[in-house]
């Protein structure tokens, strides 16, 4: 890949020493590599062309970011060009708003409130909204790309069902799906693949 797409831990000088082997500069560990993996999956799809010759401010949702990294190497590499959408439990936000506002100080944030309005989202660089408000961004119609890394196989297959009818009429592009078909320490899913199957090809 281009450097511009390689992903390495971001510099923070309030930690002396980022954790993770220094190549050229570049600090990777095997969350860097996940990232990495999402980013070259993209890439080889074809999705960073079609994002960059996006005539307007295309829509990314990452459903299960955790703390926020690959969103922060996906506004990176976009450039601020696109919008990141993060649903997630309420718990894990207050992890990845922190994270990102850290990395991305110049970014725009919404978060979701009562007074939410998915129609006002273009103005902003990062919104997040809790999975229980997903009823909230019905009026979406133009998703680019959906991201999902190790957390629909956590789930049951009644919560991973609901963001699937939410993405696939509204999917433009690929859904990138970095998951188990069999979670080891989940009984309650039985094959994530024909769960996603029913949806996508």
């Amino acid at each position: 890949l281009p450097p511009p797409f390689w992903v390495s831990e971001p510099d923070n000088k309030n930690i002396p020493g980022a954790l993770g082997v220094d190549w050229n500069g570049y600090v990777i560990n095997p969350t860097m590599v996940r990232y990495q993996h999402a980013v070259t999956a993209l890439y080889r799809a074809g999705e960073w062309v079609r994002l960059f010759s996006h005539p307007g401010r295309p829509l990314l949702v990452e459903i299960g970011a955790g703390f926020g990294g690959l969103t922060h190497h996906l506004h990176r590499i976009a450039g601020g060009k696109a919008i990141n959408l993060i649903i997630d439990l309420p718990e894990t936000l207050l992890l990845s708003i922190p994270y990102l506002a850290l990395h991305n100080p110049d970014a725009r944030f919404c978060i979701y409130d009562e007074d939410f309005d998915i129609g006002e989202i273009d103005e902003f660089d990062f919104v997040f909204v809790p999975h229980f408000a997903l009823g909230a961004l019905e009026p979406v119609r133009d998703i680019f790309a959906a991201i999902n890394v190790t957390s629909f196989d956590e789930m049951r297959e009644g919560q991973i069902r609901p963001y699937l009818e939410f993405l696939a009429p509204r999917l433009t592009g690929f859904l990138y799906s970095d998951n188990a078909d069999r979670h080891p320490y989940n009984d309650h899913l039985g094959s994530l693949h024909e769960v996603m199957a029913d949806y996508f090809a």
